[in-house]
């Protein structure tokens, strides 16, 4: 009887380095790898995650914590994340994948792509992989992306023409039950935990579990619900949160005052305020000084010479006494233990860590 390769275990320098090689260049693929960590900043969740890009911003202050764990073969990646703190998420789904969201909850509500979102609902991100949202306390969701050709593969073998005509190149949201989350929940978590922490595995009972049974369980919900939710109707409210989101990420050298945003965006303040307070749960104020925080600590952790000073002066900080002390209660820690700790982490890394990019700008 031919023995099974053992159980690896691989260090988080290796595992990012070489996943792409180890992952794509399999005869057969036969292969997992099993990924499951803890991260107290938002800086690590998001940069360590793979084939994402992400861009988040936190807008709880001091108050980031997650956990991850993730099962990556070459045809399926699923994630389980944990995210703890109010976050603004930007960014891409892997590309070459089209990426399928179930709530690992039905007591949850968020924001997705101009959605209001509850833990009922089962959601597709659009082809081109957009990521807009807003997270809150307690945000649990699966994340399954399949690669476009084995998601078409599977369509076509189970000769699925509603699931087909449904899912389309936009995103889609429909309504499933408490008894599919809880199913889907129960099933992927005994999947998710299959394996010891960071290693490779090899067993093709899993791998087919997989990239079979899982597919077959999403596509089905689509096959036999017609009804997509659609997105809201655009208010007034909401074209002005648009506006001044876009003014408040343009803007360099100030903050910008909330009343300068109402009178460009044609609204009264008490507008402004529901329109954020409804969708960040935050003042445009609290807002603004949260998005120019971020901007500063994006740019410490690219590891530019530039002084502490000098960035802060970009995004509006003149007073560094304040700032510094800000900065400290927002993300608990100074500006200065940004850059230490970046600079740690990208030699742990071995040079192979992401770099900051902005994918609003």
């Amino acid at each position: 009887m031919k023995k099974k390769p053992p159980r690896t275990s691989v260090s988080r320098q290796d595992r990012v380095a070489h996943v792409d090689e180890v992952v794509e260049g399999l005869t057969p693929p036969k292969l997992y790898i099993y990924d499951n960590e803890t991260f107290h900043t938002f800086d690590l969740f998001q940069e360590t995650v793979y084939k994402w890009q992400l861009d988040f911003r936190l807008m709880s202050k001091n108050g980031f914590y997650s956990d991850r764990t993730s099962l990556i073969t070459d045809k399926i990646i699923i994630n389980l994340s944990y995210l703890h703190g109010k976050v603004v998420q930007y960014g891409l789904c892997p590309r070459g994948y089209r990426t399928f969201v179930v709530p690992a909850s039905t007591n949850q509500n968020f924001y997705w792509l101009k959605r209001k979102v509850n833990g009922n609902q089962l959601l597709v991100f659009p082809e081109n992989g957009t990521l807009d949202g807003v997270s809150f306390d307690g945000f649990q969701v699966f994340t399954i992306s399949i690669s476009n050709s084995h998601l078409e593969a599977m369509l076509e073998k189970l000769r699925y023409e509603q699931a087909k005509k449904i899912l389309g190149k936009n995103e889609v949201a429909i309504r499933v039950s408490d008894v599919f989350v809880n199913s889907f929940t129960a099933n992927a978590r005994r999947l998710l935990h299959s394996g010891a922490a960071n290693t490779i595995v090899y067993e093709e009972k899993l791998y087919n579990t997989l990239i079979s049974e899982l597919p077959i369980v999403l596509l089905k919900e689509f096959e036999n619900n017609k009804v997509c939710l659609p997105r809201s109707k655009s208010r007034q409210r909401d074209r002005a949160l648009s506006g001044a989101i876009d003014i408040i990420e343009a803007a360099q050298g100030v903050i910008v005052k909330v009343e300068d945003i109402c009178e460009r965006v044609g609204v009264s303040e008490r507008t402004l305020e529901y329109a954020f307070k409804e969708k960040y749960s935050v003042s445009p104020k609290t807002f603004i000084n949260g998005m120019m925080f971020n901007k500063v600590r994006k740019e410490l952790r690219r590891g530019a010479s530039h002084k502490i000073s000098d960035v802060a002066a970009k995004y509006g900080f003149w007073h560094m006494g304040q700032f510094a002390a800000d900065y400290r209660t927002w993300f608990g820690e100074l500006p200065s233990d940004t850059i230490k700790k970046s600079q740690k982490q990208l030699l742990n890394f071995g040079g192979i860590r992401k770099s900051g990019f902005d994918l609003r700008r």
